[in-house]
């Protein structure tokens, strides 16, 4: 079975767009391949409204090597990463041992790209 680990965080201060996205593409993933297992990683509780059926979530820290650890005892297939507070070290340690998928509509977080696929829905994006 493939697992799919997604890594974002989301709340008042910053708003709820990082989850929805990833919730998105999550519920895409469920309905074309229901047997993959979906799990999150976030900084507080989905509210039970938000969170489709089959997909489950951890509480996490902050987005450094100790989180890094946690992801590769996870043995994802792929990581999915939508934060504006994970840095180019953290997403490299990621794609160390599984692909990594960056939502990024920043455009200018990473002086390199350390992952292995962007999503960008920016208007403006290249």
């Amino acid at each position: 079975m493939k697992r799919i680990l997604f890594r974002t965080h989301f709340g008042s201060s910053i708003g709820f767009g990082h989850l929805v996205r990833c919730l998105s593409l999550a519920h895409f993933f469920t309905l074309r391949k229901p047997e993959w297992e979906i799990l999150f990683r976030v900084n507080q509780p989905i509210p039970p409204a938000f969170l489709p059926p089959k997909i489950a979530f951890e509480i996490a820290g902050d987005f450094d090597q100790a989180d890094v650890q946690e992801l590769f005892r996870a043995k994802p297939d792929l990581i999915v990463v939508d934060s504006y507070q994970a840095s180019e070290e953290y997403l490299e340690s990621l794609g160390s041992f599984a692909p990594v998928v960056l939502f990024d509509d920043n455009n200018d977080l990473y002086p390199s790209c350390p992952a292995s696929f962007i999503l960008n829905g920016n208007i403006h994006a290249p």
